[in-house]
């Protein structure tokens, strides 16, 4: 059974999961003439080649290509005209793009321009023209959208997610494990604000592969507990908690550093991303520990419970240490450690 969970979350490994990079399409708005607009964006290597245009509302059409043509790899620019009307508050650009959000800018002819992320709903982006046309939105609207992205990029990280198990795995369930979770919030709480102020940065070359490290780490002191060699870590988790959540941190900061983020709302930005992280975190403890519970309940004897323990900690630290090697491009790439 051992060998076999080994395999299976080895052969996971194969497609390189990487949590923690995400790329923010960006689309400009721009008002070019009376009722008359354009927008830009870029098709990337990865987007598809046959990437569909974005749907204007109804009283809107291309001017310079048919709205069924797919966008050919590279920039695209269209130009569209609103018949009657400019755009207005309750205008939608929908993007058919399976991508987890956008960041939108306006600029208008008035001289104003605004710029507000955009997160997926569905298989789709839906841009509130009002939103754009308004500054960036209401004040409530960018907070949920906020806590949505952190939220969502914390369920979607599966690296992140392994580490934080490990933690149960390490501490068990109980008061220890709430404060060796409250060192790693804390530290990677730190690093986010330092990053996105730019204060501190290092390339994701250089994150990834600590983040990996740092759960390969954690597994091993898992297997060296279950054998009954109390080690230091085990002993005082909190402090090399810490510096792992510092690291984990600089990853969170990718997510921020791509949307490129107006000085005045970094605190809100900085504030809801990392409310939305902590819960998504706080579920996936509490679901975690309430099946731990639920199994011991059900009868499962302690040995099996203790046989599954180990046995995670080996695969993860398999699949851990399979990332950490295949994140390590920059050593013969020569890429900088600073981004």
């Amino acid at each position: 059974m051992r060998v076999l969970l080994i395999l299976i979350l080895f052969g996971i490994s194969a497609t390189e999961l990487v949590a923690h990079r995400v790329q923010v399409p960006e689309l400009r708005l721009e008002e070019i003439g009376p009722r008359t607009y354009r927008i830009k964006y870029l098709v990337r290597i990865g987007d598809g080649i046959h990437q569909p245009p974005p749907i204007l509302p109804e009283h809107c059409r291309y001017l310079n290509r048919a709205e069924a043509e797919p966008a050919p790899e590279g920039r695209v620019m269209l130009d569209f005209k609103a018949e009657g009307r400019p755009l207005a508050v309750g205008d939608q650009l929908k993007l058919p793009w399976n991508r987890e959000g956008v960041m939108a800018t306006a600029i208008w002819r008035n001289g104003t321009t605004a710029r507000q992320y955009v997160p997926a709903d569905g298989d789709a982006i839906t841009i509130d023209v009002g939103d754009l046309a308004a500054g960036s939105g209401t004040s409530w609207r960018r907070a949920t959208r906020f806590l949505g992205l952190g939220f969502s990029h914390i369920l979607e990280g599966i690296d992140h997610l392994l580490f934080v198990g490990g933690l149960l795995l390490l501490a068990g369930i109980g008061r220890k494990v709430f404060l060796v979770v409250t060192a790693f919030t804390a530290a990677h709480s730190l690093t986010l604000a330092l990053s996105v102020f730019d204060v501190l940065r290092l390339s994701p070359e250089v994150v990834e592969p600590l983040i990996a490290l740092s759960i390969a780490v954690l597994a091993a002191e898992v297997v060296l507990k279950h054998r009954g060699e109390e080690t230091w870590v085990a002993r005082h988790p909190w402090p090399v908690v810490f510096t792992f959540g510092l690291v984990h941190g600089l990853g969170f900061a990718g997510v921020l550093g791509e949307m490129g983020l107006s000085n005045e709302s970094i605190p809100q930005a900085l504030l809801f991303f990392n409310l939305g992280v902590e819960l998504g975190q706080l579920i996936f403890l509490v679901v975690l520990a309430a099946v731990v519970l639920s199994l011991s309940r059900l009868g499962f004897h302690p040995r099996h419970g203790e046989r599954a323990r180990i046995t995670v900690a080996y695969a993860v630290g398999v699949l851990a240490a399979c990332w950490t090697v295949s994140r390590l491009e920059w050593l013969w790439m020569g890429l900088p450690l600073l981004s």
